[in-house]
């Protein structure tokens, strides 16, 4: 059976401290500009095996990466560009195909065009296609952020950060509800 947790970069990840249980499942995905570091180690684990990143990150190596995950979502000419330029790069790169990025943007979500899903929420949806225990935390959806009182990612505390705008939040926030209530993923707090 496989199993992977997927640890987004909201500052609730630090509400609870959960980094023995993150350790201990097969597969553990990571987000963006995310940190691994002593400081954080207690409440987002210590590993890292796969890193989720859009294309329009920074490309900054990391070489404990044993896999990358990015959203072919083609939104402009430069993603292409920034594509070639990653895959240049790393190696053991996946990217998440085009088709699969429209499916869940148009035919799941029903996004209007201009609007696309966040790097989270693309990734949630491969691992409920691809595994079989799908765990997450830290997934807030900017919550913490809208009030300007804290930044939206736990490792920062730059409250100058933007969300963007090019994102449905609450619809994904309504989508990620929807696949804990039918059990397609699960809080890794409830694993035993």
């Amino acid at each position: 059976m496989s199993e992977i947790v997927l640890i987004g970069n909201s500052p609730r990840v630090l509400d609870s401290k959960l980094g023995s249980k993150i350790d201990s499942i097969d597969r553990i995905v990571r987000f963006n500009n995310y940190t691994v570091s002593e400081k954080f180690s207690e409440f987002v684990g210590s590993r890292e095996d796969i890193w989720c990143m859009n294309a329009t990150g920074k490309i900054e190596r990391r070489e404990y990466s044993k896999e990358i995950w990015i959203p072919q979502n083609l939104r402009n000419k430069n993603n292409l560009k920034r594509f070639i330029e990653i895959a240049t790069v790393y190696e053991h790169i996946n990217f998440l195909p085009k088709e699969f990025c429209e499916n869940l943007d148009k035919n799941i979500l029903g996004l209007p065009a201009g609007i696309w899903s966040t790097t989270g929420t693309y990734a949630i949806q491969w691992a409920v296609e691809n595994f079989d225990d799908v765990w997450v935390t830290g997934f807030g959806f900017f919550d913490s952020a809208k009030t300007g009182e804290i930044s939206p990612h736990y490792f920062s505390h730059n409250l100058d950060e933007k969300i963007g705008s090019s994102h449905n939040i609450p619809k994904e926030k309504a989508y990620y509800k929807s696949l804990l209530l039918k059990g397609a993923i699960r809080a890794i707090k409830e694993l035993t």
